[in-house]
């Protein structure tokens, strides 16, 4: 049907803007009391989030919250968090859905009708009512819509309708061919394509006498309308029927609504009215057709054509479109406004001289308000003032002139014109002091300065020395003092001069005067005192102790809540900031207060940390600024019904087979309690909550009784997982937490676990009849080895006995072996000293000889030299004395016996070897085993080098060696 609504649509583009114009027109000269300033906040599901089809035509809420969706690809679960498709036996796309109170969802297709059930897994399956109907009219093309009546479920298609009670079904045919139906005020109304509107009344078709008008026009739905009756066509707008006659409902919206082709519409409440349209989306009107809220693709919605249309349990409407479903959140106080496109995000704002400023990141923007115009009426279009570019701080008016501070300096903006009156950078604030009112001090980046009115007004008048601290917060005492919190460092109370050019005195608070930190304190005025806020809680300043102590007062006033800002507005009422929420204490008549929090719970994290503000424009509008701009408050407009909020078992698998345990409906206690084979110990538990509104600041807790011994922290995670349960009973419990703080009650689900075969009865009866069996055995077995071992004992005894004697045979001929060892280690050790003092010896033998010769030669030229005969005798007979010394043969058998003791082996065999070597040639080889040189052998044995070389060669000869062969080498190797 949506298709032949489009190809029916062929009016030109250029009549489709001329009545949006004249819709625009209408809208601005009507008189009643409009507010389509600003729109609700909405949550669009994509089909990538949703993973179904594109289009929704029916939209349905369970008694426990659930919603369900008629969807292209079949019917769609919602439960805040989890979305879950299922699909028909013939994938047809679901046109309907319905549910009841048994916990049915009844729903409506191609050529079949049924309802949606859970089975003892809690799995939702289809059930088909097509077999109630005869054979032959079980064609009954598509349902499109379903009815829960006095009478039974009636159930409607194109070509009849189909009334099912008590299992039973009655079809009652269309007259001609039906286009949709609805149920009002416990009526139930066809619109047939001959008879027009008709009323389904005990299985009759009665004419609703005076709607022949309407035969010819497409109806899309009928409302209530007090005692009348609405009805919305396509084409044509919107009609009401009254005293059996239609009357065209010419309002402000009526050539929109007939522009756009109207293809839904629900009663939101006795005053409001939403209309689903194919071309431009939603529009909201009061009973009188003034359009409260329009919403299209360029107000947030991700499609312009508006299939169907739930008003939940909360107030809130969804929206299925043609791609994709939207929640509006329009049951709230808190909406966004229509202007906030491309003005970055709020700082400040103000209304001066009928003109609405705006002090946001990118500049200031105006809008000029007409005469009696609602304030925040169409306010759209907002222009930049040029000068204004750039951060702007604050916009205040003092004394007729609205000073704006800029991150460039101080500006004056007079209309839609900035006027710079000073270039020092970053003005935070302006403050006027009562004792002095024509002198204004501005808080800077770098310091204070001094603005003082004249004639043309307030004029810059130069910084005030002695004090450069930056100075966003700040208040005047009762005294004209100045006090000026700086969020890193402290508190600083300012003394100016007469003349206010100048600080005489400045006093320092901070931790070390009463403060519990040095960070954080911001400066506020209540209730025409100076308090300091912290995150520490609320201070005041002693005059008596010149120190700061907590306030008793407001530290009650916030609850002890750690209120780190807040700011009191122009009718009294006190706006507090406790980390990233905000709430507000209504003034009432009386002096007391209301303290509200709830509604500003969806706004956190979308303030500006440290810069939060708000405007009160009125009583019943307040502008709040945030990151993307500014948010409207009405505090007039309270929640219509209190939003449903329940824990919800969504799913349960056993985790080592992926199989299915259960699969959720809300319940409070299951009654079959499952009992689990100990092969499935590991169950990991999927849960929800039914809860709407930011469900993504929803948290949970959990514990598994009979496992954990205390309820797990609070945390956003949406599964449990428990893994190698012993055996034994438990109770998974789970509740949740929303926004509000508020929490369910707690979901219980039992289970219990079998122990493994190993712990079972019949395991420890098989366990003791074996043990009674293997005793036995054990028994007979240890007599039997008894025997054995007497008999076996003797052999072994004689064993270890022999074993004995040849351990200690052996253990001697070890003991024999270390002392051969012992003795041979002793003689090499021996030989080793002989051998030194062989080497010692020879060679003291050598340097004697070498000492002598030397002594010799030296008296053979002084004998050449003597003249005297006798002295020549006594020198010769010297020079003999030395040659027997050399030649002593003493000394040649001391060598020779030091040799034979070190060197016995070697001198045996070379004579065994060559028996014809003579004793001197015998001795050479002693000299050359020795490893001496030719010159100390010369030496050794006192005969010239040639004579040595002369006795090699003859060894040489006689050892037969090849002239080769190395004669020392050789020797060295016997």
């Amino acid at each position: 049907m949506l298709f032949q609504y489009f190809t029916s649509f062929q009016r030109t583009a250029a009549s489709r803007y001329i009545s949006f114009m004249l819709f625009l027109v209408l809208i601005c000269l009507s008189g009643k009391a409009q507010k389509n300033y600003n729109y609700p906040f909405i949550k669009n599901f994509k089909r990538s989030e949703y993973k179904a089809g594109m289009q929704t035509w029916m939209i349905s809420q369970a008694h426990n919250g659930l919603l369900y969706f008629a969807n292209d690809n079949g019917l769609l679960e919602f439960d805040g968090l989890n979305w879950e498709l299922y699909g028909i036996y013939n994938y047809s796309i679901i046109r309907a859905a319905l549910t009841v109170d048994d916990g049915k969802i009844y729903v409506g297709l191609s050529n079949d009708f049924g309802y949606f059930d859970s089975d003892s897994t809690g799995l939702l399956r289809f059930y088909s009512l097509l077999h109630l109907l005869p054979p032959k009219e079980r064609r009954v093309e598509e349902i499109w819509r379903i009815h829960q009546t006095s009478e039974g479920l009636i159930f409607q298609s194109f070509n009849k309708l189909i009334v099912i009670n008590e299992n039973k079904a009655w079809i009652y045919p269309a007259p001609t061919k039906f286009h949709y139906s609805f149920h009002i005020n416990n009526k139930i109304y066809v619109v047939d394509e001959i008879k027009g509107i008709l009323e389904f009344r005990h299985g009759n078709f009665l004419t609703l006498k005076g709607t022949e008008a309407l035969t010819d026009y497409e109806i899309t739905s009928i409302l209530p309308y007090g005692k009348d009756l609405m009805i919305t066509t396509t084409d044509h707008g919107v009609f009401i029927y009254r005293n059996k006659s239609i009357v065209p409902w010419n309002t402000a919206a009526s050539d929109f609504l007939k522009e756009n082709q109207i293809y839904c519409a629900i009663r939101i409440n006795e005053n409001k009215i939403a209309f689903g349209t194919i071309q431009k989306g939603l529009l909201i009107t009061d009973n009188q057709g003034n359009p409260l809220i329009a919403m299209d693709k360029s107000k947030g919605l991700q499609n312009n054509t508006i299939l169907s249309m739930k008003l939940d349990k909360s107030g809130n409407l969804w929206l299925g479109t043609d791609n994709g479903i939207a929640l509006l959140y329009i049951n709230s106080p808190i909406n966004q406004l229509s202007f906030n496109e491309g003005i970055g995000s709020g700082y400040t704002a103000t209304i001066h001289n009928n003109i609405m400023y705006l002090g946001t990141n990118q500049g200031v923007f105006y809008k000029k308000l007409n005469g009696n115009e609602n304030i925040l009426q169409n306010l759209g279009n907002f222009q930049l003032v040029p000068e204004t570019k750039g951060q702007v701080w604050t916009l205040k008016v003092i004394d007729g002139q609205l000073f704006c501070g800029h991150n460039k300096g101080t500006f004056i903006i007079e209309q839609n014109k900035a006027r710079l009156i000073s270039d020092v950078k970053g003005a935070w604030v302006f403050m006027q002091s009562e004792e002095n009112p024509h002198r204004i001090i501005g808080g800077t980046y770098t310091g204070l300065t001094l603005y003082e009115k004249e004639n043309e007004g307030f004029k810059y008048k130069g910084k005030i020395k002695g004090f450069d601290e930056s100075s966003r917060l700040m208040h005047f005492d009762d005294y004209d003092n100045l006090w000026m919190s700086h969020g890193f460092k402290g508190v600083y109370r300012i003394v100016l001069n007469e003349n206010a050019d100048s600080a005489v005195r400045v006093d320092f608070y901070n931790s070390q005067k009463g403060f519990a930190t040095d960070f954080g304190i911001n400066l506020v005025r209540l209730q025409e005192q100076l308090v300091f806020l912290s995150s520490e809680g609320a201070y005041e300043y002693n005059s008596a102790n010149d120190t700061m102590i907590p306030s008793a007062y407001f530290n009650e006033f916030f609850n002890y809540l750690k209120v780190n800002n807040a700011q009191e507005d122009a009718f009294g009422n006190i706006w507090y900031y406790e980390d990233f929420n905000v709430a507000v204490k209504l003034i009432k008549a009386d002096g007391t207060y209301k303290n509200i929090s709830m509604p500003f719970k969806q706004l956190q994290g979308d303030f500006i940390e440290g810069f939060q503000s708000v405007y009160p424009i009125n009583q019943k509008n307040y502008l709040i600024c945030s990151k993307n701009g500014f948010i409207h408050y009405d505090p007039s407009q309270v929640l219509e019904q209190e939003t449903p909020f329940n824990r919800y078992l969504s799913k349960i698998e056993l985790s080592k087979t992926d199989s299915l345990l259960f699969k959720g409906h809300l319940f409070n206690n299951n009654k079959n309690i499952p009992v689990l084979d100990y092969k499935n110990n590991s169950i990991h538990f999927y849960y929800s909550a039914i809860n709407y509104e930011k469900p993504d600041k929803v948290e949970f807790s959990t514990m598994l009784v009979g496992h954990d011994s205390e309820w797990s922290k609070w945390e956003k995670r949406y599964n449990r997982e428990y893994t190698n349960l012993n055996e034994g009973k438990y109770v998974f419990q789970v509740r949740a937490r929303n926004m509000y703080n508020e929490e369910t009650e707690v979901l219980s689900y039992s289970f219990s676990i079998l122990p493994p075969w190993r712990r079972t009865k019949l395991a420890y009866l098989t366990y003791s009849l074996s043990a009674i069996v293997v005793l036995i055995l054990i028994v007979a077995l240890i007599r039997r080895r008894i025997n054995y071992l007497r008999t076996r004992e003797k052999h072994v005894q004689k064993e270890k006995y022999m074993i004995r004697e040849q351990k200690l045979h052996e253990e001697a001929l070890i003991a024999e072996k270390e002392i051969i060892r012992l003795r041979n280690e002793k003689l090499r050790e021996e030989i080793k000293n002989k051998d030194k003092e062989l080497a010692n010896s020879t060679m003291l033998t050598i340097q004697k000889n070498k000492f002598l010769i030397s002594l010799k030669q030296e008296m053979a030229k002084v004998n050449s030299e003597m003249i005297n005969d006798i002295a020549k005798r006594h020198n010769k007979q010297l020079i003999r004395k030395i040659d027997n010394e050399i030649n002593n043969e003493k000394n040649w058998k001391v060598f020779e016996k030091h040799f034979m003791d070190v060197h016995k082996e070697f001198l045996i065999k070379i004579k065994n070897e060559y028996p014809q070597i003579s004793p001197a040639e015998l001795r050479l080889c002693a000299c050359l085993r020795m490893n001496i040189s030719s010159k100390e052998i010369a030496s050794l044995l006192n005969i010239s080098l040639r004579g040595v070389e002369a006795s090699r060669y003859r060894l040489r000869k006689t050892l037969d060696l090849d002239r080769k062969q190395n004669l020392t080498d050789f020797i060295l190797t016997i």
